[in-house]
């Protein structure tokens, strides 16, 4: 798609999205002086986006991301997904040098429902700088234990502590 102009006090314009290898960029310019300079700025500025910068796919949507403990709950490990597709464009300079992290309350705590929000997925730089984020569902429901199950789970965590969570 394109749509071009111009007008004495913003100069000349452009819109235009550009398709390449499955792959899309959208470019608006505005202020250059003469047509030439219009097109020459478009040209520069697509093939920067095409060749500087990389799409990364880290999960299709409604991907298990992780199982994570929980506490109180009739369940000990619960799976967490992300509902949309996560995936990041970023410089090619830095795309080794990206983390990924997974960031929740540790032990969850019972009850949790189905589908609601309990973590938390990040993308940062090498320097803890978060690029990204991404929310983080619960797969299924968890009841809270009732009052005998509360306390078989505390005196097995007493005795035999963080190894009591898995």
């Amino acid at each position: 798609g394109l749509k071009t102009g111009h007008t004495s006090l913003g100069g000349y314009g452009l819109v235009a999205t550009v398709v390449k290898n499955n792959r899309r960029l959208i470019l608006v310019l505005n202020g250059l002086k003469t047509n030439r300079d219009r097109k020459k700025e478009a040209e520069r500025l697509v093939k920067l986006g095409f060749n500087q910068f990389k799409n990364i796919n880290i999960a299709e949507a409604n991907s298990l991301i992780q199982k994570i403990p929980i506490w109180s709950g009739n369940k000990k490990m619960l799976g967490i997904y992300n509902n949309q597709k996560i995936n990041i464009t970023v410089p090619k300079r830095i795309k080794n040098d990206l983390k990924f992290f997974v960031k929740y309350q540790s032990p969850a705590i019972a009850p949790i429902s189905k589908d609601s929000k309990i973590a938390e997925f990040l993308v940062k730089k090498k320097n803890g700088e978060i690029i990204k984020k991404f929310d983080l569902f619960s797969q299924e429901e968890v009841k809270r234990l009732g009052f005998f199950g509360k306390i078989f789970q505390n005196l097995k965590y007493l005795v035999l502590g963080e190894t009591a969570l898995k």
